[in-house]
């Protein structure tokens, strides 16, 4: 089986925006938002430092013809971003590495994504959180799904994760936080 890059994967999702004036394919501004989540630099103003940090490297990196987004040209490329597509592409590129050592054994674990919150002070508060299935043994993370804390809670994520088409988990032991210790999660 050959083995395809996430940048293959994130270059089959279909880009929305206007032709004019797209400066940044869409695969080379998700792979500098990969990159960039990978330092750490989660809000627009950490990823823009980093872009200018490492813009020698990124552009070589990349073949990328008009150097880095700007913090602008980044914010809007994230908010006009479709999600779903995007989850979609990394879980198919994660299906590659579903085979790596013993398969019988598996954590699921939920996370918010710092620089997220809308409303922080407010009632309608919200963040995006993913939560991810890992394979114990080789540590590859196997599927991923997120959500909006303040549209589903963690366990309804889970719950949906684990009865994916996907995902596999007869006869296989399943590790959780305490949140998902209950009668009706297991059922």
């Amino acid at each position: 089986m050959e083995i395809r890059s996430l940048y293959d994967y994130f270059s089959d999702i279909e880009d929305h925006r206007r032709a004019s004036g797209r400066r940044f394919a869409m695969a080379d501004m998700l792979m500098l938002l990969t990159l960039s989540c990978l330092n750490h630099s989660v809000g627009y103003q950490s990823m823009s430092r980093f872009f200018k940090n490492n813009r020698a490297a990124l552009v070589a990196a990349l073949s990328l013809k008009h150097g880095v987004p700007s913090y602008a040209g980044m914010y809007n490329f994230v908010n006009s971003l479709d999600i779903s597509a995007v989850v979609e592409a990394i879980n198919k590129w994660l299906f590659q590495f579903r085979d790596l050592g013993d398969s019988s054994w598996y954590s699921v674990d939920g996370k918010s994504l710092s620089g997220t919150i809308t409303d922080a002070q407010g009632a309608a508060q919200n963040l995006v959180s993913v939560v991810r299935l890992v394979q114990h043994n080789s540590q590859a993370v196997v599927q991923f799904a997120y959500y909006l804390t303040g549209k589903k809670g963690e366990s309804e994520t889970v719950k949906l994760l684990l009865r994916s088409d996907e995902v596999d988990i007869a006869e296989k032991t399943i590790t959780a936080d305490a949140l998902h210790c209950n009668q009706a999660f297991c059922n």
